[in-house]
């Protein structure tokens, strides 16, 4: 209503807007399995988005490691299952997928039944600030989807000012990744041949 509803330090005062105009989706749980989403052969207990240290949901910037974390129950056992991600923007352009097939304790190993977790780390100085929704997949076998949750989470990436490096226009580009580079002096330049080439006038 035009009113100003909070003053303070800038990073706090932008979190707290971004709590209004963002839907968060932090966690979902499950007690009862029930009436968890799945189907006969899993049922979803938790997902939950864990950002690293102390920093909370709300305040993750580009710079945050997360994990996502995943607690479900296998309920037939000597089942072969693995969990998919698919992470969109706010444009819902896929930004990337990837799935726990490459796990070493599991891979190619029927499940038991029984309570799994299972968790995807994503490194900081990856994600571009923004909103970024999230779908969860259990695939059976590799290859079929035995169930599909559409905005099994749902975040909010802000931006990093210490990474700008005195750039303050938009950050262009899906992802934000932090890569390496490196400069060296290959051979320097003969400081007499140097000034040969320079044209000095004196005033």
């Amino acid at each position: 209503d035009g009113q100003a509803i909070e003053d303070g330090e800038p990073g706090s005062v932008v979190a707290d807007y971004l709590k209004t105009a963002t839907m968060f989706v932090g966690d979902k749980v499950w007690d009862d399995p029930r009436e968890a989403p799945g189907g006969d052969e899993v049922r979803l207990h938790s997902i939950r988005l864990i950002p690293e240290g102390d920093t909370t949901v709300e305040r993750m910037n580009t710079g945050t490691s997360l994990v996502i974390e995943i607690q479900y129950w296998n309920l037939k056992p000597e089942t072969q299952l693995n969990l998919g991600i698919a992470v969109y923007n706010q444009e819902e352009i896929c930004v990337f997928s990837s799935n726990s097939a490459g796990g070493q304790a599991w891979r190619r190993k029927p499940l038991p039944s029984g309570l799994f977790r299972t968790q995807c780390c994503i490194p900081g100085n990856m994600l571009n600030y923004g909103g970024y929704p999230v779908s969860l997949l259990v695939i059976k076998d590799s290859a079929t989807v035995v169930h599909r949750e559409n905005d099994a989470l749902v975040f909010q990436i802000q931006d990093n000012v210490e990474d700008r490096n005195g750039w303050y226009g938009k950050w262009t580009g899906v992802i934000r990744p932090k890569l390496y580079w490196s400069t060296e002096l290959l051979e320097p330049l003969n400081s007499r041949e140097e000034v040969r080439d320079v044209d000095v006038y004196s005033f």
